[in-house]
């Protein structure tokens, strides 16, 4: 019985993991096909759609293309914003969260709340927001709303942090005389130094493939995810929009590996 159940979850877990990942390595894949037509199977492996000259209906391979080089320089600006904004928010707000009085768990569920707004919500109401208030329109406009999308993943990864074995480190360096701000920089903060590099990294990677929210806000060609949905609008798919979500995918997955060794490593130090 218990092998068949092992078994059973093995088919499971193989499955899920299936439906997750064999769509992206799908798009890797078609990203390199040396054909303009999109399917199986392939004709031949080419780098042509990321750095080939390619006249297709006005589309060239991703890094000739400069509306797509000026996307990805506005998503790489818009995430590591976010990131930076969304670990300074997260460390207030986790030093506010960790003790107890009446309006904490207002709070703390007020904050969560961003899980189950629909993002087109938040974009189409933020949008109107920002015209209300004459906001100039910049590309930084994109900024709050994916920190508010972050926030609530970030809390819950750094929260957990804050312990009794915390507390137990504070308290003793204000016997020893500690002032509030040398308790949090010496004792506190790099306590959580690892936690908010995942924080940060986690930020970076959700701000990166932001879609619903970031395109009723963004100005001008926007980022790569809102470039990429607004030529698939005007233009049939080419391996070139492949190239384009292969990029987006790669840089998530690099900056995801690099918060888990981080964190991972950090997690060595404090045994």
């Amino acid at each position: 019985m218990a092998d068949r159940t092992k078994t059973l979850l093995f088919a499971y877990t193989t499955v899920l993991l299936a439906l997750v990942y064999v769509p992206i390595l799908m798009v890797v894949l078609l990203s390199f096909n040396s054909s303009q037509n999109i399917g199986l199977p392939i004709t031949g492996f080419s780098t042509t759609w990321y750095s080939g000259e390619v006249a297709f209906q006005g589309v060239s391979g991703f890094f000739n293309d400069q509306q797509a080089v000026g996307a990805l320089g506005n998503s790489a600006y818009i995430a590591l914003t976010t990131s930076v904004v969304t670990s300074l928010v997260t460390i207030t707000a986790a030093m506010s969260l960790r003790y107890r009085y009446r309006s904490r768990d207002l709070y703390f569920y007020a904050i969560l709340s961003s899980f189950f707004i629909p993002g087109i919500l938040v974009g189409l109401g933020s949008s109107f927001l920002y015209r209300v208030l004459g906001s100039p329109q910049t590309l930084l406009d994109a900024v709050p709303v994916q920190v508010v999308y972050a926030l609530p993943f970030a809390l819950i990864l750094l929260l957990p942090r804050f312990d009794l074995e915390m507390e137990r480190y504070e308290s003793a360096a204000r016997v020893l005389g500690a002032n509030g701000w040398q308790v949090f920089l010496r004792i506190t903060f790099p306590l959580i130094f690892f936690q908010v590099v995942g924080v940060a990294l986690f930020s970076f990677v959700l701000s990166w493939g932001e879609l619903s929210r970031t395109n009723f806000v963004s100005q001008g060609q926007g980022t790569l995810p809102v470039y990429l949905f607004a030529r698939l609008q005007s233009f049939a798919p080419t391996p070139e929009f492949y190239s384009i979500g292969t990029v987006i995918t790669g840089v998530a997955a690099i900056a995801l590996v690099i918060a888990g060794l981080l964190l991972t490593r950090g997690q060595r130090r404090l045994i």
